[in-house]
């Protein structure tokens, strides 16, 4: 074979070799390059590397209100419609959760019944308005009117924008650490060891008012009546008076009052932290 013949056989070789290549790295794409030379390796998609969904991302569902007013502007007519809205929530017990409107179109509050498979979802909303973030979205079927006002009861329906919110670790010989925990119990909770970071307030001779605070308040204006023996006064009188410097009780809870988040407890002691 002479030269001609040779080195037209290189070429063509050279031009399939060169084919193959461009197709290889359309089929790849590049990850590294140093002093011109790019390195490929082909994409693999797994299970693992799908992007996660932000719940900024997933679109508001469909109802028939947006804000509390618009609801109201149709009366009774609104009874049986859905209304969507961005809450936080106050006071809760084992079947009802009050939610009071946030952010765009904020404004009123209802009362809503929710189902026990959603009770770790209700806990989870925030009580208080998010300081950073958004409050999260529910979906409310109207179903009725508070007796002598314009606001609405409802069924809740769908939360959505938060985590079911985790079971609170309980020390030794403690039912609960959590206001929640009690008011969702309701009457239940008699008779049962709560142990719970507060402060006091309206002290007396035989009693004095205990204001849980931080996860141990709970949604909505919870507190206790806490009454004491002659041997406890000098603890109780060295208890903290202030929001700022919360310390741990543990009492035992008596009768639970008219209203769910009040309660009657006797004073077993101060956890020394």
């Amino acid at each position: 074979m002479d030269i001609r013949k040779r080195s037209a056989l290189t070429a063509l070789g050279l031009a399939a070799f060169g084919a193959l290549a461009v197709g290889s790295m359309r089929r790849s794409s590049p990850v590294s390059s140093d002093a011109g030379v790019t390195v490929t390796t082909t994409a693999v998609t797994t299970a693992s590397a799908a992007p996660t969904v932000d719940p900024a991302d997933v679109p508001d569902p469909v109802a028939d209100y947006k804000s509390i007013d618009d609801a109201k502007l149709d009366g009774n007519k609104a009874l049986g419609k859905t209304l969507f809205f961005r809450v936080w929530r106050g006071t809760t017990d084992a079947t009802t959760v009050t939610l009071y409107g946030c952010g765009k179109l904020a404004g009123g509050l209802l009362t809503a019944t929710y189902s026990i498979d959603k009770r770790p979802l209700v806990k989870a909303i925030p009580a208080t308005i998010p300081s950073q973030g958004h409050c999260p979205r529910v979906v409310i079927k109207l179903t009725k009117k508070e007796p002598y006002t314009n606001d609405f009861k409802g069924e809740l329906q769908q939360i959505m924008d938060v985590t079911p919110a985790d079971v609170d670790p309980l020390p030794a010989g403690v039912d609960y650490v959590s206001m929640d925990d009690v008011n969702i119990d309701g009457k239940k909770a008699a008779g049962k060891i709560a142990q719970l970071r507060a402060y006091r307030s309206d002290l007396e001779e035989k009693k004095f008012t205990a204001y849980p605070c931080g996860r141990s308040g709970g949604a909505g204006l919870n507190f206790l009546y806490v009454t004491f023996t002659p041997a406890q006064k000098d603890v109780v009188k060295e208890f903290s008076s202030s929001i700022m410097t919360c310390e741990t009780i543990k009492v035992k809870l008596t009768t639970q009052q008219a209203y769910s988040s009040t309660w009657n407890a006797q004073m077993l002691e101060v956890v020394k932290e």
